[in-house]
């Protein structure tokens, strides 16, 4: 805030003089602009990290639901299988394999499959080949777009798929299989 003191004088048409003091007091706000608009901004931050931890809270109840309770009364080969659907609908996908990896090293085997198919359990598939063998092979996770583009072999016969995710299963750092979800979108 600063003030400030002007004098002037007049002289009117009688001559005579006339003295005028005017006092004005200016202050500077834009300081109060700028923390207005600090405190809009973290307004709208906080706003949207409470949508973020309800979308956060939404999706890890949704994972509960793939580990709840309900899974000890069955079998583990039905385990396998209720785990590949809880998340089949939890990723929105169409399928999901497991693929386990032969004891001479070289070959996966499609062990589980949701939805359950005959014909599809028990295919075979060299280590290095396809999307399951690429991530036993390398030991990494793999997100594909599109999965036409990408696989050489057509080991998706029943239907065509766009995307994939594979997960490598491991012991110590030692790969046993391939978790592996697809989907038509």
């Amino acid at each position: 805030t600063t003030f400030s003191s002007i004098n002037s004088r007049e002289q009117n048409s009688n001559f005579s003089s006339e003295e005028r003091e005017i006092s004005t007091v200016t202050r500077d706000i834009t300081w109060r602009r700028h923390i207005e608009e600090e405190r809009e901004q973290l307004l709208a931050r906080e706003q949207n990290a409470l949508r973020e931890a309800g979308d956060v809270i939404h999706r890890l109840k949704q994972i509960q639901q793939i580990t709840d309770a309900a899974l000890t009364h069955l079998r583990p080969e039905s385990i396998v299988v209720e785990l590949l659907y809880r998340i089949c609908q939890l990723l929105v996908a169409d399928e999901a394999n497991v693929w386990l990896l032969e004891e001479n090293g070289r070959f996966l085997t499609r062990h589980m499959t949701w939805p359950p198919d005959e014909n599809a359990a028990r295919t075979r598939m060299a280590l290095g080949h396809g999307t399951a063998g690429r991530v036993a092979q390398s030991k990494s996770a793999l997100l594909l777009h599109d999965v036409a583009a990408q696989e050489t072999g057509n080991l998706f016969q029943s239907a065509p798929r766009h995307s994939a995710i594979a997960l490598p299963l491991m012991v110590e750092d030692r790969v046993i299989g391939v978790i592996e979800v697809l989907s038509t979108q």
